[in-house]
């Protein structure tokens, strides 16, 4: 064999080895990233279980608390009623005429009445229970009903306020006081705070006698989430854009006036003294006129006055069907009470001397 070739043999060799050392190094270097990646995945997964874990206990816990808050909110849900009595809540006279007892029914029945309605509409929240909370001008409202022939009603109403207030402490019968619109503040500022309320699981609002609550209302539509937890109690009036609303609508006729109030009609009324008289052309007395008579000549034909008394008589009234309506004195003040019981003692104690 000669030197060359043997030269060549060698070179080939040497080159075969230090590709096998070149390929050994990948190899090397290939297993020592492998080893680092495996031990960064155990790191990795040891963390991914500690992590697990911790959530796993994290979670349960927030279950736990949302149960209690879940059982919390079932505990303390209620079912709010909102009602405008200065116009929606004029109650059937049967109530207003018994004044304390009379109020503590009408808030029995008008929970009842509630009860029975939502069963059929709302059937999840019809046993809960009832927070009623009226709200009215209390001294305008008896004057409407003194203007109107209630009298009796009038001098019982702030009694019948007493009673509805006096049934297990959800019913409130509100004085709002003299202003204008304060009613409708009241119940839109107790609505904006309850209709997100959690615990408040439905709200019946009576307020519909004209379109003063219609905004808000869309608003609520728009929110879509509430709108079945909303039902309009109507009265014997109702604004006409309630009627594009999607809310559901309840009656309650046996509790609530089916009609406005009517004014009385006197039969007579006093002759006016002679120097504030006015006539018409035939020289009859216009103010000695009947209101029915007065009402009946707007179509231009001849009426008469009513006949003169020989002497002064109280003025009669009347309502719309044409029964006689008889003045209420009003109730004395608890001072009169006091008084007259305290004079009745001193007579006593004299007639025993």
């Amino acid at each position: 064999m000669e030197a060359t070739e043997i030269q060549q043999h060698v070179e080939t060799i040497r080159e075969q080895d230090e590709y096998r050392v070149t390929w050994l190094q990948k190899l090397r270097k290939a297993y020592c990233d492998t080893v680092d990646k495996l031990k960064d995945a155990v790191t990795d997964l040891d963390n991914e279980r500690v992590l697990s874990r911790e959530l796993g206990k994290m979670n349960k816990g927030l279950e736990v608390k949302f149960e209690e808050l879940q059982r919390s909110i079932n505990r303390s849900a209620f079912v709010l009623v909102l009602i405008d009595a200065d116009s929606d809540g004029y109650f059937d006279d049967k109530y207003l005429l018994r004044g304390t007892n009379g109020g503590r029914e009408a808030a029995l029945v008008l929970k009842s009445e509630l009860q029975r309605e939502l069963r059929q509409t709302s059937p999840n929240v019809a046993e809960l229970p009832f927070i009623l909370k009226l709200y009215a001008n209390v001294d305008m409202l008896g004057e409407a009903m003194s203007r109107n022939g209630m009298e009796e009603a009038s001098n019982l109403l702030r009694d019948f306020c007493r009673g509805f207030c006096q049934t297990g402490g959800l019913s409130e019968f509100i004085d709002v006081g003299n202003g204008k619109d304060r009613a409708d503040h009241q119940i839109k500022g107790v609505l904006e705070h309850f209709k997100e309320n959690p615990c408040c699981m439905h709200i019946v609002l009576g307020g519909c006698h004209d379109n003063g609550y219609v905004c808000d209302l869309d608003i609520i539509k728009s929110e879509g989430s509430l709108q079945d937890r909303i039902t309009l109690l109507k009265s014997f009036q109702t604004g006409r854009q309630y009627g594009d609303l999607p809310f559901k609508s309840i009656h309650l006729p046996s509790l609530f006036r089916t009609q406005a109030l009517s004014p009385s009609v006197p039969l007579h009324v006093a002759q006016p003294a002679p120097g504030n008289s006015s006539t018409d052309g035939t020289g009859s007395t216009a103010q000695g006129l009947s209101y029915a008579a007065r009402a009946s000549a707007s179509d231009g034909s001849t009426i008469e006055p009513a006949p003169p008394s020989p002497s002064r008589r109280r003025d009669i009234l009347v309502n719309a069907a044409g029964e006689r309506l008889d003045r209420f004195p009003k109730k004395p003040s608890q001072a009169a009470f006091t008084n007259y019981h305290g004079k009745k003692r001193e007579l006593e104690a004299t007639a025993l001397r």
